[in-house]
C-alpha cells in the first residue's frame, strides 16, 4: 500500500491512540440552553464505516463505480455533515463539496456536469428546489443505523498515487458566475497533513491537546482541513449550534470544555472580544486559552491590539482552496510575521517597482515541484500557480500582507468576491444610458456594495441631493438590469437589493491621475462610513420597520441634521456610541441617514455628512 497520509488513515491511527478521546463535541438542546456530547474518535470512526456502508449500498444499487464523484451540497456546519463527506471518501467515492452560498440550482447541475457527478446529496430543505436535477438526488440528514457491524468496510479507499484525487472543493469566488473546480490530490492532501504538528506549534499550544472552536463550513475547505488536522493530531473540535458561534456558547465552551483554541473568522472573533471588552468574566475565560486566530481577512487592528494587551497570544493563516496553508504567523511570539512553513517550496517573486516607502512589492508563487502546488488547470504558461497575492519582506523569512494584484476582495469569513466582473456588467447593462461610472467595494462585508456615478448629471447635485423619486427609479432600474447576473453568483458575490447601490455625483470617486481609473482602495476607505450604516440594522428594527419609517421619517430627517458621528466597530453590526444615535434606512433602503432626538447640538464627533439621497463623504482624488 502507498504511504500517503489521508483523513481516513490517519483518522484510524488516532483511535488505535486514544479511542476514548473526544474528537468533537457536539451541540443539544436543553431547557437551560445548548449544552455539548463528546463523540469520541472511536465513535466517529464508526459513524463514517457506518455512512460508508449505507452510501455504497445506496449507489451501487444505481450502478455507481468506485471512484465516481458524487456532489454534496451542505451546509457543513453539523456533525452529521462531515460523517457523510468522510463516508462518502471512506467508501471509494470522490465527494464534490459545493457550498449553500451558491443558492441557483442550475448553477450546481452545471457544477455537477463539469465533474461529472453521479449524483448529489442535499440538504433535506433543498429537496423541492432540485425536481430538475440532471443527477438522483438523496437528502442527507441524520441516518438511523442498525446496530450490525459484521459488513461495515474495515478499510477505507486508499490512493496509490500522488494524482488520485480524494475531494473536490471550488474557489469561494466566482467568474461569469460559475466557481472553478479544486481537486485535491493525494500529494496536496499529504503534505497538509504533515504540516498539521507545525500549524499546533505555531499555535501555541501548551497543553496535551488543542480544542477548537468550528469556524466553518465542513464543505468550505479552512473547516474540513481543521478537523482533519484535529483527527491527526488528537485533537478536538466544538461545533457550535449554528456559525459564526454564538458568544454564550462560546463562553460555554471556555468555562466548561476547556477550549484553547478560538480560532474564528475575523468579523465573529471581533464580535467575541467587543463582548469581553464589556465582561470582565468573559475576558477572564479568554486569557486563559492557548490562542486566538484568524484567516483569511486580516483582524481588525484595534482588536489585535487590545487582545494582545490582555495577554491572548495571537495568529493568523494566510492561505487559500488553491494552495492550501501557505504561511502563518507565531502566537508564541505574538507578532505580525508571517512565515512559510519550513518544508514549504514557496517563491517570493518581485513585481513592479519599488514603492514610495522603499519596500518591493513579492508575488507568492507556487512551482510545480511543490506538493501544495495546484492541478495544472491553475497554473500559468510557466507552470508555477501565481497566487496573485502581494507581500514585503521585513526581515529575511518574514512577510506581511500588502493586498492582491487583481480585482478580487475577500468578503466576511474569507470568501473572494470578483469585483471586476460586477463592475463590468453594470456597464454592459446599464452604461449607455443610466451609469458613467461604477466600482464595487465592500471588503471584509457580507456583500459588495456598488457604488456609481449616474448618466444624467441632474439626477445629483454636488451636495448629494437629488429630484425625489428619480433617483429611487435609478436604482431599480439598475437592480432590473443586473439581477439575471447576480442570481447565478455566490450569495457573499450578490447585488440582490437596492440599499446595496449607492448613487454618488458625477465626479465624486476618485480616480487616477493617468488613466482615469477609479481607485478602489481609496473607495474603500473613504466610503467607509457609508459602508459601515448600510450593514447596519438594529435588531429591534427588521426591515418591516425600516420600511414604516422610511415613509414616516424622511422630511424629518433632513431637518434633524442628518449626521454619523464615530462609532466602533462591533462585529456584524456597528455600534453607536450614542444611544440616540439609530442608523435608519428610508424607503430605498439605501439612503441611509442618522435622526438624533434633539441632541445634535452636543455632538462634535462628526464623520461624514448624510443627504436624504446618500452619504457623500469627502475623498482625496488625483485626477
Amino acid at each position: 500500500m502507498s504511504t500517503f497520509k489521508t483523513p481516513a488513515s490517519e483518522l484510524q491511527a488516532s483511535v488505535k491512540r486514544h479511542p476514548d478521546l473526544a474528537l468533537f463535541k457536539i451541540p443539544e438542546q436543553s431547557p437551560q440552553g445548548t449544552k455539548f456530547k463528546d463523540v469520541s474518535f472511536a465513535q466517529f470512526e464508526r459513524d463514517v464505516k457506518q455512512t460508508a456502508k449505507y452510501w455504497k449500498d445506496k449507489l451501487s444499487s444505481l450502478g455507481v463505480r468506485d471512484r465516481a464523484v458524487v456532489g454534496v451540497w451542505l451546509r457543513g456546519y453539523a456533525y452529521s455533515d462531515t460523517v457523510h463527506i468522510q463516508g462518502l471518501n471512506w467508501a471509494g467515492y470522490i465527494p464534490q463539496l459545493l457550498s449553500l452560498r451558491m443558492t441557483d440550482p442550475t448553477v450546481i447541475y452545471e457544477l455537477l456536469q463539469k465533474s461529472n457527478a453521479v449524483a448529489l446529496l442535499h440538504e433535506p430543505d433543498n429537496t423541492s428546489l432540485l425536481k430538475d436535477s440532471p443527477v438522483p438526488t438523496f437528502p442527507a440528514g441524520t441516518i438511523q443505523f442498525d446496530t450490525d457491524t459484521a459488513q461495515l468496510p474495515v478499510t477505507p479507499w486508499h490512493p496509490s498515487n500522488e494524482d488520485d484525487e480524494l475531494f473536490i472543493y471550488h474557489t469561494s469566488g466566482s467568474i461569469s458566475g460559475i466557481p472553478k473546480l479544486v481537486p485535491v490530490t493525494a500529494r496536496w492532501m499529504n503534505y497538509t497533513l504533515d504540516m498539521s504538528t507545525f500549524f499546533e506549534q505555531r499555535s501555541n499550544k501548551k497543553r496535551e491537546r488543542m480544542i477548537s472552536v468550528h469556524m466553518g463550513s465542513f464543505c468550505h475547505l479552512a473547516g474540513s482541513a481543521l478537523s482533519w488536522i484535529a483527527a491527526k493530531e488528537g485533537s478536538c473540535i466544538i461545533i457550535p449550534s449554528t456559525l459564526p458561534a454564538p458568544v454564550p456558547e462560546v463562553r460555554t465552551m471556555l468555562d466548561e470544555h476547556g477550549l484553547t483554541c478560538v480560532c474564528m473568522f475575523p468579523p465573529a472573533l471581533s464580535a467575541l472580544f467587543s463582548e469581553a471588552r464589556k465582561d470582565a468574566s468573559l475576558l477572564a475565560s479568554l486569557k486563559k486559552i492557548d490562542n486566538a486566530g484568524s484567516g483569511g481577512l486580516s483582524l481588525d487592528v484595534a482588536d489585535l491590539e487590545w487582545a494582545r494587551k490582555q495577554g491572548i497570544p495571537m495568529f493568523n493563516i494566510f492561505g487559500s482552496t488553491e494552495m492550501g496553508m501557505a504561511l502563518m504567523t507565531d502566537a508564541r511570539k505574538n507578532d505580525d510575521y508571517l512565515e512559510c512553513t519550513p518544508t514549504a517550496k514557496n517563491e517570493f517573486i518581485p513585481i513592479g517597482e519599488t514603492l514610495a516607502s522603499g519596500e518591493q512589492l513579492l508575488e507568492l508563487v507556487v512551482p510545480p515541484e511543490a506538493p501544495n502546488c495546484p492541478v495544472p488547470s491553475f497554473r500559468s504558461a510557466d507552470g508555477k500557480f501565481h497566487s496573485g497575492d502581494l507581500f514585503v519582506e521585513v526581515k529575511p523569512g518574514k512577510y506581511l500582507f500588502r493586498g492582491r494584484n487583481d480585482n478580487w476582495i475577500k468578503m466576511e469569513a474569507s470568501l473572494r468576491c470578483d469585483t471586476m466582473s460586477i463592475e463590468s456588467n453594470v456597464m454592459e447593462t446599464c452604461g449607455e444610458d443610466l451609469v458613467s461610472a461604477v466600482v464595487a467595494v465592500g471588503v471584509g462585508r457580507p456583500c459588495p456594495t456598488i457604488i456609481v456615478e449616474p448618466k444624467e448629471e441632474c439626477l445629483t447635485s454636488a451636495n448629494g441631493t437629488d429630484n425625489g423619486d428619480s433617483m429611487q427609479q435609478l436604482k431599480e432600474d439598475i437592480l432590473k438590469r443586473i439581477t439575471p447576473f447576480h442570481r447565478r453568483r455566490y450569495t457573499h458575490e450578490r447585488v440582490d437589493h437596492t440599499r446595496y447601490i449607492v448613487v454618488v455625483p458625477q465626479g465624486t470617486l476618485p480616480r487616477t491621475a493617468t488613466k482615469g481609473n477609479v481607485r478602489r482602495q481609496e473607495v474603500e476607505k473613504g466610503f467607509q462610513t457609508v459602508l459601515d450604516a448600510v450593514f447596519y440594522v438594529p435588531s429591534y428594527i427588521g426591515n418591516k420597520k425600516l420600511q414604516e419609517w422610511g415613509k414616516i421619517w424622511s422630511s424629518k430627517w433632513q431637518g434633524a441634521g442628518t449626521r454619523i458621528f464615530s462609532h466602533e466597530k462591533g462585529g456584524e453590526q456597528t455600534q453607536f456610541h450614542d444611544k440616540h444615535c439609530v442608523s435608519l434606512f428610508a424607503l430605498d433602503v439605501s439612503r441611509i441617514a442618522a435622526y438624533y432626538e434633539g441632541n445634535v447640538a452636543r455632538q462634535e464627533t462628526c464623520m461624514g455628512t448624510v443627504s436624504q439621497l446618500g452619504i457623500i463623504p469627502q475623498i482625496g482624488s488625483s485626477r
